[in-house]
């Protein structure tokens, strides 16, 4: 069973630091392992290494598995690359495999235990579980299935511009194009909208459809396309515009309108 992004999806991953049971050389599972000096160094060593290459890293998501061992490395990391200690999500399908019974013994402690278990373990990781365990096959299952639910690619979606300065009175054009990787997808601006005079929202081939509308909260796309929103802004002042659910990954903006 190979593992495969969804088209279109960069993911960078890290294993977490050294644990007391590396150290040990202990299974370690679903049991909790305390990070070592050297896994809080490592843990560090992650976040200066993403911070080179990313740097603040605007518009990116990060998670970890729910272990404190994987969620003490995420939030080291983070810090190494002076972002909150908190700001990640954590899934359980990203847990480390779980051992069952064998958690937290040496491999000795596992042989003595179950000698010819041990041995078909041994020959086939994929196949063979641990009582009250996991095998590979379903590590992977549950892992390709986090996989393909990362439809958008948090690296290379972005707005073209993040902040503009209008003024009121004048009559603008806002063209917003969508390239149909994601569906239900689109952007918001209730208080721009809310504070300026909608003309109307073209879109379509040739820009066949105009839609005429005295209030506006948002636009979706459903494929890929373009809209062009036509208004006066008339109330100065700041207003946000985002892309609902996405505001944690960077797509948001503001308009200052003078």
């Amino acid at each position: 069973m190979a593992l495969s992004l969804p088209s279109g999806v960069t993911l960078y991953f890290a294993r977490h630091g050294q644990t007391q049971a590396n150290v040990e050389k202990r299974f370690s599972g679903n049991k909790d392992t305390p990070l070592t000096a050297l896994g809080l160094q490592q843990a560090a060593t992650v976040g200066h290494i993403l911070k080179r290459e990313l740097g603040a890293a605007p518009g990116y998501h990060f998670v970890a598995s729910p272990l404190a061992r994987a969620v003490a490395t995420m939030e080291i990391a983070r810090q190494a690359m002076d972002l909150p200690a908190e700001g990640f999500a954590t899934d359980n399908r990203l847990k480390e495999i779980d051992l069952g019974v064998w958690d937290q013994l040496t491999d000795e402690e596992a042989r003595a235990q179950s000698p010819l278990l041990f041995e078909q373990r041994g020959n086939d990781k994929w196949h063979v579980r641990v009582p009250e365990g996991e095998n590979y096959a379903e590590v992977a299952a549950r892992i390709t299935d986090w996989l393909q639910e990362l439809k958008i690619d948090t690296v290379n979606m972005k707005y073209s511009q993040t902040s503009y300065t209008l003024e009121t009175g004048k009559f603008y054009w806002w063209t917003v194009s969508s390239d149909g990787e994601e569906e239900d997808i689109g952007l918001a601006a209730p208080e721009l909208f809310a504070a300026s005079w909608i003309y109307q929202i073209v879109s379509g081939d040739d820009n066949a459809n105009e839609v005429h509308t005295q209030s506006l909260g948002s636009i979706e796309f459903d494929d890929k396309g373009t809209q062009i929103i036509q208004f006066i802004p008339i109330q100065p002042g700041q207003y946000a515009f985002y892309t609902p659910g996405f505001e944690n990954k960077g797509l948001k903006g503001t308009v200052l309108v003078n």
